[in-house]
């Protein structure tokens, strides 16, 4: 069962255009999302709004970074004598603003491993 429908999706503001890359996004974002909840949403009965609006910004920005990137790992470089600038990994970076939302958006039962939901 998916957490939300695309008309859902474009209802709550998201930006992606087609339907089919939606449902692509849509899965790799649910799937970030039962890790963060530690699968306590798969047995819900009811998704609540903040889950929908929490996905509609997760798929957003996996779209986002996907389509737009950030170019090279290489920032930039000197050479008044060798000088490198990284960027961060993009990957570790969107995990954690991923998770960051879901802290934000979710219930402290959803998202904590200290919480056990009956």
């Amino acid at each position: 069962m998916s957490y939300i429908t695309f008309a859902e999706y474009t209802q709550l503001g998201g930006t992606v255009v087609s339907e089919s890359v939606f449902a692509k996004i849509d899965r790799q974002a649910e799937r970030k999302l039962d890790y963060f909840t530690q699968d306590r949403l798969k047995t819900a009965t009811t998704i609540v709004s903040e889950v929908k609006e929490l996905l509609v910004e997760f798929i957003d920005r996996m779209y986002n970074l996907a389509t737009v990137g950030m170019g090279g790992n290489v920032t930039a470089y000197s050479n008044g004598i060798e000088s490198f600038s990284f960027a961060e990994n993009q990957t570790d970076s969107l995990n954690a603003e991923l998770y960051n939302l879901a802290i934000e958006y979710l219930p402290i039962e959803l998202i904590s491993a200290c919480v056990e939901v009956e």
